[in-house]
């Protein structure tokens, strides 16, 4: 049985956006037809640098991009290559996108992302959840559009 790996920083997916992700990616009546037919939530381990002693992150993301790899490595990514995943978007804007990147260089596709946090300026606000095809957004082979929530 097909699996599709889905990967989360801070917090697994909550009943309602397990069932909303379920509807949007597994089956044959799946809006994205990735073929699997169950998830399998992975935690990545939340080691990211640190800042500075000027309080600012390294300028160089490659050196971001390398911790990052390894985090998704020990999370399993490996087993993915050539699959594209679910990432579940974290709080954090800049990481969830230098953890796309990361997840592009491992696996060969930008991943389906389910975004729960949405910005009215500076301020967080979690919502209902909708998922994007990463890849096809970008113009990769897959789908392009996404699956917003009914």
């Amino acid at each position: 049985m097909k699996r599709l790996s889905c990967y989360y920083l801070d917090e697994p997916l909550s009943p309602d956006e397990r069932e909303f992700a379920e509807e949007t990616l597994l089956g044959l009546d799946a809006r994205f037809r990735t073929g699997a037919l169950e998830f399998e939530e992975r935690r990545i381990p939340n080691v990211l640098p640190v800042p500075g002693k000027e309080g600012l992150f390294s300028k160089e993301l490659t050196e971001h991009l390398a911790t990052i790899k390894k985090n998704l490595r020990k999370a399993g990514i490996r087993g993915d290559g050539g699959v594209q995943v679910l990432f579940v978007l974290p709080q954090s804007l800049q990481w969830g996108s230098l953890f796309q990147m990361a997840i592009y260089e491992e696996t060969g596709f930008y991943p389906y992302t389910l975004q729960r946090w949405y910005y009215d300026g500076d301020k967080p606000e979690r919502r209902e959840a909708r998922i994007l095809d990463g890849h096809g957004l970008i113009g990769g082979k897959g789908g392009s559009d996404e699956g917003n929530r009914r």
